[in-house]
């Protein structure tokens, strides 16, 4: 389960008061959908000072991000590893986040692909249609990394492996 990040977590990670993910160095944390960028920037600087790496569960789900997806390339940069939710890459969270998600695909940003599961019935653990969707339009090997490899990775407390992102395109400017 996600560690809703709504204030400073330092302090609490030092004091063990948060629980990694197998006991390793990833956290997964998540910050309000409203969050402005400099407070989600402001949390993902904490970790690399303690020798922690946070993955930031849905950020297909975040205004901001949703507003300007090139914060993406910023988080990952900082060492965040980005979790997407498999219900966003079906839309199941809005037009946007769906948007947002095939971003962190296409772009080859996301670090892992997870169930976001909240029962038996709704949001479950089935992975097997999000499987046939990496499959079909990215490939095997894409589909793997996100969701058996890098996975067991940061169970295992390994850094992570990450497909070549293609040339990353600017917005041009125009100046009179």
């Amino acid at each position: 389960m996600e560690i809703m990040s709504i204030g400073p977590l330092g302090k609490k990670i030092r004091e063990r008061k948060l629980i990694p993910l197998h006991e390793g160095r990833y956290y997964l944390i998540e910050v309000p959908f409203d969050m402005a960028p400099d407070g989600i920037r402001k949390r993902l600087l904490e970790f690399p000072a303690m020798g922690k790496i946070p993955v930031l569960a849905h950020p297909e789900r975040y205004f901001c991000v949703q507003d300007t997806p090139e914060l993406l390339y910023e988080f990952r940069e900082m060492g965040a590893v980005l979790q997407i939710n498999k219900g966003s890459v079906f839309g199941r969270f809005g037009e946007e986040a769906e948007r947002t998600a095939v971003f962190l695909l296409e772009n080859r940003l996301a670090g892992c692909v997870a169930s976001d599961a909240h029962g038996a019935d709704y949001r479950t653990t089935d992975m097997r249609p999000v499987r046939q969707f990496l499959k079909e339009r990215y490939g095997e090997a894409y589909a793997q990394l996100l969701l058996k490899v890098n996975p067991r990775r940061i169970l295992e407390d390994r850094q992570i492996f990450y497909e070549p992102s293609p040339e990353r395109k600017r917005k041009r400017r125009w100046f009179l």
